[in-house]
């Protein structure tokens, strides 16, 4: 409507400048003019009587960055319908042409939402004009439409672009991020402290610096590696940006991708204490990317159990300056910069994994 209410303008101006100086030479190009633009404007008015449309097509979840297709169908008025559907999630309004009255029509949108999070989209409007472009009139094409936008998974990579992490490479379970970079294989036992020492037990598994010591025997208790599932403990407070938060995120979701593939693993989500898990159940691990999707910041650093410092940990932290919880030393520490003297040992959704047991890492951190 700003070029209809420019021109009406400069027909008025014409008008009153004939009038004015006595002029009829531009007296009636003013005159013509502002009918014309009257006449236009009629035609907008009356073009979107009688139009209907409706959107469909809108998924409820998608992927950030995917595309999908939205379908505006719909009749046009009584005039020939001239004009664009502009939608939110369209990246270009698309224009529309039905020269026979009362005609159905489809147009296909290709839609995407470019970040993570529950979205509003607004109704389509569709834009109707007059064959010559000068006024405009809208009207809305359906009801508004909600998307959960899920965050993106992106591979795992080594430090020096190779075959990536110590994660599975050498066992087909859980592997080595899973068992904190202490085990050659999945099914080796992992130790949950020592015992009093039983007759018979195999030499390899008597604990000898209590021997050592001058203390009683003792003897190793190793319990089954699939005991304790890897933690992916997600610390969404202290993000020097958006940017950050978003990549901190998607690290988390690849993380859980990863374990998910080799045998499943618990996410634990700011200061919530409800543990959501991820593995071959598809319901778990929708459960787990909708949580991840509608992090804000806003959640607080995650609070571990005691049983969980004898797990292996990721501590998945937007901050710039990570601080684990004391007495956390299975695992990695994976941020969105790389920390100053800890070596990284694995890349993923551009944030860095550094293993907690290097003693940098903790005069990195503070």
């Amino acid at each position: 409507m700003a070029g209809a209410a420019t021109a009406l303008r400069l027909g008025v101006a014409l008008v009153a400048g004939g009038v004015f100086f006595a002029a009829p030479v531009v007296l009636l190009p003013g005159a013509a003019l502002i009918l014309l633009v009257g006449g236009c404007a009629l035609w907008a008015r009356l073009g979107v009587r009688g139009v209907t449309a409706r959107r469909s097509g809108v998924p409820t979840q998608v992927t950030e960055g995917d595309r999908f297709e939205v379908v505006v169908d719909g009749i046009s008025g009584w005039l020939p319908l001239f004009g664009r559907i502009e939608d939110e999630a369209a990246a270009a309004p698309a224009r529309i042409r039905v020269l026979r009255p009362r005609s159905a029509f489809t147009v296909r949108l290709q839609g995407s939402v470019p970040r993570r999070g529950r979205h509003r989209l607004a109704a389509p409007v569709i834009r109707i004009g007059d064959p010559l472009g000068v006024a405009s009139a809208s009207v809305v094409a359906g009801a508004p439409a909600t998307i959960l936008v899920l965050p993106r998974i992106e591979p795992l990579g080594g430090s020096s672009g190779d075959e990536g992490p110590a994660v599975g490479r050498r066992s087909r379970g859980i592997g080595e991020l899973a068992a904190g970079g202490e085990r050659e294989s999945s099914a080796d036992p992992e130790l949950d402290g020592v015992r009093p020492y039983r007759p018979g037990t195999k030499a390899t598994r008597i604990y000898w610096p209590a021997l050592a010591r001058g203390a009683e025997l003792a003897e190793r208790h190793l319990v089954a590696a699939g005991d304790a599932a890897p933690l992916v403990a997600l610390d969404p407070s202290g993000a020097g940006s958006a940017d950050d938060l978003d990549r901190t995120v998607r690290a988390g979701a690849s993380l859980l991708a990863h374990l998910g593939r080799l045998g499943g693993c618990d996410l634990l989500i700011g200061g919530s204490r409800q543990r959501l898990g991820a593995g071959r159940d598809p319901r778990a691990w929708t459960s787990a990317l909708a949580a991840l999707a509608v992090v804000d910041g806003t959640e607080g650093a995650p609070r571990l159990a005691s049983s969980d410092l004898r797990s292996p940990v990721l501590w998945v932290a937007a901050a710039s300056a990570p601080r684990p919880p004391r007495g956390l030393t299975r695992g990695w520490v994976v941020a969105p910069q790389p920390l100053p003297g800890a070596p990284v040992e694995f890349t993923v959704a551009g944030c860095s994994g550094h293993p907690l047991a290097v003693r940098s890492l903790g005069r990195a951190a503070a």
